[in-house]
């Protein structure tokens, strides 16, 4: 199960339970804020999750105490996995901030040999982007698919050859151009055209209550270098 960390509000209820997206969630409740009693309350609350094998929280956007819950073993969703179920929709995205038409644009998919997410984000981009480039070894059987099925001959690169890609995802590490998008790394800000914040999307589509396909992504910040 899937615990949700919620704010106290004075005289509202506290229901042990709640539904969001179609998946429940294990609620608990917390005090706003930094000081003694908000870190009391988080240590209280990550107790309770701990003791019914909950692992996987969602936060509150401004949350701040985190340290109390993973200091027991509750973390957020993981973020790296949506983005790369998203990689179609973060590549579009990437061209549409750097004024590229996508028929005009080379993508490449990276990644130290193709997986599904690869795999998936070469069928959507296959026709709507004029280039695509993808990984050796491993990738020639995806290029020959694509090629069966969409007549797209994609660039076939090995680790450390030269390429030229208006925008280039990585989906796990790879020997990269710089300003690649690392798609596996959680301080790139991808964000999406959501009511919802990142944590709790990520939750959703863990919980297979939310399909990714249907997500549109409003901007992607690369992670600042390190120094």
């Amino acid at each position: 199960m899937l615990g949700y960390v919620l704010y106290r509000e004075a005289d509202a209820p506290r229901p042990p339970f709640c539904r969001v997206g179609g998946v429940r969630f294990r609620a608990v409740y917390v005090a706003r804020g930094a000081g003694p009693r908000a870190r009391l309350s988080a240590a209280a609350a990550a107790r309770v999750l701990r003791r019914e094998g909950v692992r996987t929280a969602v936060f509150p956007e401004d949350y701040v105490n985190y340290q109390s819950f993973a200091a027991r073993g509750v973390a957020a969703p993981a973020l790296p996995p949506l983005y790369r179920a998203t990689a179609a929709a973060v590549a579009l995205r990437c061209l549409a901030q750097q004024g590229v038409a996508p028929r005009q644009a080379a993508v490449a998919l990276l990644a130290p040999s193709p997986t599904p997410e690869l795999a998936r984000a070469a069928e959507a981009l296959s026709s709507q982007v004029r280039h695509l480039i993808l990984p050796l070894p491993g990738g020639e059987a995806l290029a020959r698919e694509l090629r069966f099925r969409h007549g797209v001959s994609p660039r076939l690169v090995a680790p450390g050859e030269g390429f030229c890609a208006d925008a280039a995802l990585c989906f796990d590490r790879f020997d990269a151009p710089a300003g690649a998008v690392p798609l596996y790394d959680p301080a790139l800000a991808v964000r999406y055209d959501a009511a919802e914040p990142n944590g709790l999307l990520a939750a959703l589509w863990s919980a297979g209550a939310l399909d990714a396909g249907r997500l549109s992504v409003r901007s992607v910040c690369l992670p600042a270098p390190p120094d």
